[in-house]
């Protein structure tokens, strides 16, 4: 996703969910990209299209956590 200044005075915007996103911090960061400051919106999201891929969301966590027991002294 590529981010722009998306108010307008004249129309809103839509948002198309087209690809399941890796973990819940970028599905809220992605949704919240549309219809801030109250503006008018859409989200629409593809039929079939998970909004979260669980298996990106595991490898993501998995990876974090190693991440964190590598650099961080104690164990988490």
């Amino acid at each position: 996703m590529r981010g722009i200044d998306y108010r307008s005075s004249d129309c809103g915007i839509t948002l198309v969910i087209a690809k399941s996103f890796t973990n819940k911090r970028t599905a809220n960061q992605g949704l919240h990209r549309v219809g801030r400051y109250g503006d008018w919106c859409q989200r629409i999201i593809v039929e079939g299209i998970s909004l979260i891929d669980h298996q990106e969301e595991t490898d993501y966590y998995t990876k974090l956590l190693a991440f964190c027991n590598e650099n961080i002294g104690e164990k988490v």
